[in-house]
């Protein structure tokens, strides 16, 4: 999911000037992007984390630099409210006598730019270590075994 999200984010020409919602379309890539690399990584009932041990991956310090840049965006902007990293405005508009109403301008910037085709060769990357893994459970199962997690629906 987050290689498909970037895919669009990849769209972003830096040299075009785009409209709000244009702006809002790319930020929703880059988020969704930010949340479907980091859910792996993350904690869940019944689902161990995925981990650079588990994929016999050694990352680069710039490799870790950019899972860092994405945990500390995912934790702060898009997962939550920080202070740390918030970016909004709140102006005041007087829309007749005495009656004022709030005009909320949220950012609409795209933060992860700088780093989104090292992005996309980290997450390529991973993706080959994670099919390894796969291939390498699936011939411990027997022939004809699946598993499978619906809870739409359970049987």
């Amino acid at each position: 999911m987050s290689l498909s999200a970037l895919d669009f984010f990849l769209e972003v020409d830096e040299e075009e000037k785009y409209n709000r919602i244009d702006l809002r379309r790319f930020r929703c890539y880059q988020d969704m992007a930010v949340i479907a690399y980091w859910r792996p990584f993350s904690r869940s009932p019944g689902i161990p984390p995925l981990d650079f041990q588990f994929l016999e991956i050694v990352p680069s310090e710039r490799q870790l630099e950019i899972h860092a840049i994405l945990k500390k965006y995912r934790d702060k902007v898009v997962a939550h409210s920080d202070v740390e990293l918030m970016r909004i405005a709140l102006h005041s508009i007087e829309v007749g006598e005495g009656i004022k109403i709030p005009h909320v301008i949220w950012d609409e910037g795209l933060d992860l730019l700088d780093i989104r085709y090292e992005w996309v060769a980290w997450l390529h990357l991973l993706t080959s270590k994670i099919i390894r893994r796969l291939f390498a459970e699936v011939e411990g199962i027997p022939s004809g075994s699946s598993i499978r997690q619906d809870y739409l629906n359970p049987d």
